[in-house]
């Protein structure tokens, strides 16, 4: 999955039912859509995950580019396998199948593996169940925040390696105005509040700190 920040979504989740969630963002905003794999192609999946290595627990080394590469600036893919309590994660920078280095070795075994991702299909929309409010006081950068029109999360909020949390109903559409963090007024006080709709294996903050802590640090 495209690394992101630590509030974010995986591109693509795959559940050990067969459910499949792709999550992006469109001309509209933030969008998530579900679908359903027959177990046969789980298991291709997990024996493609192994196959490249993902096992053991832990976030495994970058895994780098080829002697006498250099990219300035190619983006990367992020991939987590779960089996049972274990959870290994590895960054792949520069994941394309249009460079010929990426088609061997261990980069070719996870090129494979993205490959098989994104052939998923996901077409079904998926209605969350709860959102993730990552808060933190804001100075005043904004001449005019905007009026926060969701509950009052401020006796709710949890510290978090992400920072404040709080857990609350879904708050509608995630439009591209309401996805990016952003200040608002909260009755009179400035807040900097991120959206996070929570996956249907998150429950609590807590399953959101873990989801930060098996990302790899920032290239």
């Amino acid at each position: 999955m495209p690394a992101g920040s630590t509030g974010s979504l995986p591109s693509i989740t795959v559940y050990p039912d067969g459910t499949v969630l792709r999550a992006g963002f469109e001309v509209e905003g933030l969008t998530i859509t579900r679908g359903q794999v027959e177990m046969t192609r789980v298991d291709e999946l997990v024996a493609l995950a192994r196959q490249a290595g993902l096992t053991g627990g832990g976030v495994q080394a970058i895994l780098p580019l080829p002697d006498g590469i250099g990219v300035a600036d190619g983006g990367g893919s992020v991939f987590s396998y779960r089996d049972g309590d274990t959870i290994t994660t590895r960054d792949v920078p520069h994941l394309y199948d249009f460079d010929g280095w990426n088609r061997s070795g261990e980069r070719g075994l996870f090129l494979e593996l993205q490959m098989a991702l994104y052939a998923l299909e996901a077409s079904e929309p998926f209605d969350w169940s709860g959102e993730a409010l990552l808060v933190q006081t804001s100075p005043a950068i904004e001449p005019d925040p905007a009026p926060w029109t969701g509950p009052d999360f401020r006796n709710g909020t949890r510290e978090t390696i992400l920072g404040g949390c709080a857990i609350v109903a879904p708050l509608g559409p995630l439009t591209v105005e309401a996805s990016w963090i952003r200040d608002y007024d909260v009755h009179g006080e400035r807040w900097t509040i991120s959206r996070r709709p929570l996956l249907p294996h998150e429950f609590s903050c807590a399953d959101l700190e873990l989801y930060s802590k098996l990302r790899p640090a920032a290239r």
